[in-house]
């Protein structure tokens, strides 16, 4: 039974549906991934602009105190003169000074511009720098999640179902191929037993339905009892010929 099923057609058309159905699953996750992952850098980027814009406001209205001042101690602030030199730097707790001097520092900028900077395999930079109007540059950071490390439950999940569905999607498609292919077999077993035996009587059962299997069924069984109507004949004349050679006139 097992070397059968190993042979049977009903396995291979099973395991090319399987893996056809894997790799559509595949693209498809694909594509949400890439559109969730552009989601989640968006909103990053607009929230961090937006915080970038009300400190610039603040600082145009109370200069560096108001900077000084900011209540949010998990933003990095750094204020950048014309030369390109840092004239004021707020670091986060959690930020170190090399991680600091990793910053770029951009040349003049009409709008804001956000640059993700990796730092390691869990956490990444979001740095937003605008240009002031009196030629200084703001920049304004925050370390966050990576989104390797945020999307990861997405994979796992994925991953999980995919490995499921596939295992399923075998075996389900197997045992409809199985039933579906079945008048191959009976042609088969037919053929089979006509050859080894000899029997002219054998017919394929015929199933029910019009589908193309069972039309096939049909015609091989008409085929069938016209061979034994021309294999008749030949007997008959054959036995004729015997009979004439034995008594001739």
């Amino acid at each position: 039974m097992l070397d059968r099923l190993r042979q049977s057609l009903a396995l291979r058309l099973a395991v090319q549906y399987a893996l056809v159905f894997a790799l559509g699953a595949a693209v498809l996750f694909g594509v949400l991934y890439a559109l969730l992952a552009e989601a989640f850098d968006a909103r990053e980027k607009n929230l961090l602009e937006r915080q970038s814009d009300a400190i610039a406001a603040a600082y145009l209205r109370a200069g560096n105190a108001a900077l000084s001042a900011l209540p949010d101690t998990s933003i990095f602030v750094r204020l950048i003169g014309p030369n390109n030199e840092a004239q004021f730097v707020k670091v986060p707790p959690d930020w170190v000074e090399t991680q600091i001097k990793q910053l770029p520092i951009p040349g003049w900028m009409q709008q804001i511009q956000t640059v993700r900077i990796p730092q390691n395999a869990e956490r990444d930079y979001t740095l937003a720098s605008s240009a002031l109007p009196d030629g200084w540059v703001l920049q304004v950071g925050r370390l966050l999640d990576s989104r390797t490390v945020l999307l990861a439950p997405l994979r796992h999940a994925f991953a999980g179902v995919g490995a499921a569905a596939l295992l399923l999607s075998v075996a389900i498609g197997t045992i409809l191929a199985w039933r579906a292919t079945r008048p191959l077999r009976a042609v088969s077993d037919t053929a089979r037993r006509i050859l080894e035996t000899g029997d002219l009587a054998a017919r394929v059962p015929a199933p029910g339905g019009r589908d193309e299997l069972a039309v096939l069924v049909r015609q091989l069984n008409t085929l069938l009892d016209k061979n034994v109507t021309h294999v008749g004949v030949i007997r008959e004349t054959l036995d004729n010929l015997a009979h004439d050679l034995r008594t001739p006139l």
